[in-house]
């Protein structure tokens, strides 16, 4: 079972603070949905909000076409796994997962069922008389997983899940959540400030500024194409580059976007002074000024601090009042 998502005009103010303003956006049915951006621009709240544990001040939550902005939480048929996994300590695996089940009455012989068919699918089983503090971060958070899967809602909302993971669990963690949402056809969405786990897990990602989707797309869209210097400057490794229109023979009121990987250095008729530079992964990145404006170049050599590197751009964006111009 798969739903969509809409949200109308969602707002949502805490004392003076506008923390969701008038927040529009459409997920589709079995979409993997990223909301991302950094700390404190409502990802959080949005979730809760869409779960029902916050109400709106104004603004409306559909789900597959039925206005849910009034119920309670239990009655939205939306499951949520925080970032904390929000798992009862004094319970075993099994009673963690057969947690909502119960709360719903079912029998002792279906809640098994489900409980076990669950369990063994996200390979847990083994684990489900153990006190969940036994368990490592990774398995907790299977666990968090199982009892949002167990109930078989409309659709899920995950709250940085993999957050408390370390690096390599959490690489592992993120194919099995992928490979999860494909195998259930839920839709998810995931909120997350780390800009690899949306290029790895999204179909579509929405970026979330002041309370606002400030863009949606692909990952890679957000990287070629960010509809404003805002995007472009929080979307990837490096922010992307801007300079003066006229340097490429445009007009004064507009400037041009590019990111270090679309450049040649070493030739081409624009000129920047070197500052640092850094070996990665085998290609050298070198952070340059070109008058007032900071630019970070991919280049084949290491040049020297203070020379004069040359370079040519292969490919850009057009900006006008911080926001792209389409070509």
């Amino acid at each position: 079972m798969t739903a969509k998502l809409e949200l109308r005009n969602l707002t949502q103010i805490f004392g003076q603070k506008v923390v969701l303003d008038h927040l529009n956006l459409a997920i589709e049915d079995g979409e993997f949905f990223v909301i991302l951006g950094p700390s404190g621009t409502g990802k959080s709240t949005l979730l809760r909000t869409i779960v029902g544990i916050e109400r709106p001040v104004s603004g409306q939550i559909f789900v597959d076409g039925r206005d849910v902005t009034g119920l309670p939480p239990n009655k939205r048929d939306i499951s949520m796994v925080f970032q904390n996994y929000a798992l009862y300590p004094n319970m075993t695996v099994f009673q963690n997962i057969a947690f909502p089940l119960k709360m719903a009455g079912l029998d002792k012989n279906s809640i098994k069922e489900k409980v076990t068919e669950i369990a063994t699918k996200l390979n847990i089983v083994s684990e489900l008389d153990k006190n969940v503090t036994l368990l490592s971060g990774g398995q907790k958070q299977r666990v968090a997983l199982c009892r949002a899967l167990v109930r078989n809602p409309a659709m899920f909302l995950l709250d940085e899940p993999l957050s408390n993971l370390d690096a390599r669990v959490r690489y592992t963690a993120r194919e099995e959540l992928r490979k999860i949402q494909k195998e259930f056809d839920q839709t998810f969405v995931y909120v997350t400030h780390d800009q690899s786990e949306a290029q790895n897990l999204a179909d579509r990602v929405g970026v979330l500024r002041n309370g606002k989707v400030e863009q949606i797309g692909s990952y890679r869209d957000l990287y070629e194409k960010p509809s404003t210097k805002w995007v472009a400057d929080f979307i990837g490794e490096y922010p992307m580059n801007f300079i003066d229109g006229p340097l490429m023979g445009l007009d004064e009121s507009l400037e041009i976007g590019f990111r270090a990987y679309w450049v040649e250095t070493g030739s081409g008729d624009l000129e920047a002074t070197v500052m640092a530079s850094e070996l990665v992964h085998e290609t050298y990145f070198v952070y340059a000024k070109m008058g007032d404006r900071n630019l970070v170049l991919k280049s084949s050599f290491r040049p020297e601090n203070g020379s004069r590197v040359s370079f040519s751009v292969k490919k850009f964006n057009i900006y006008k009042d911080g926001k792209i111009v389409e070509n």
